[in-house]
């Protein structure tokens, strides 16, 4: 009995293997809220053993219907949106 529900357990567990990235947005831009102002330029910092180390930048520019492009060092850009979550 037990040999019978493994094998689909590994099997739904391939499957699901996948399902980390997506090829197409999976929530509307509609729906999307506006959070930053204008864009700008932001990077994180990173505090190892007492010392701050700041992560590359990343400039941030606003686009119409709440859509934000990162663009990186390299000039890759990336489109990103924010959605509200349930239950606030």
């Amino acid at each position: 009995m037990r040999r019978k529900t493994m094998l689909p357990a590994l099997l739904v567990s391939a499957l699901l293997a996948g399902c980390f990235a997506s090829e197409r947005p999976m929530f509307a831009p509609e729906s999307a809220v506006a959070v930053l102002s204008d864009g700008g330029r932001y990077a994180t910092f990173e505090r190892d053993q007492g010392k701050e180390n700041p992560s590359d930048p990343i400039e941030v520019r606003a686009r119409a219907g709440n859509v934000y492009d990162f663009v990186d060092e390299k000039g890759a850009v990336t489109p990103v949106t924010f959605h509200p979550l349930p239950g606030g």
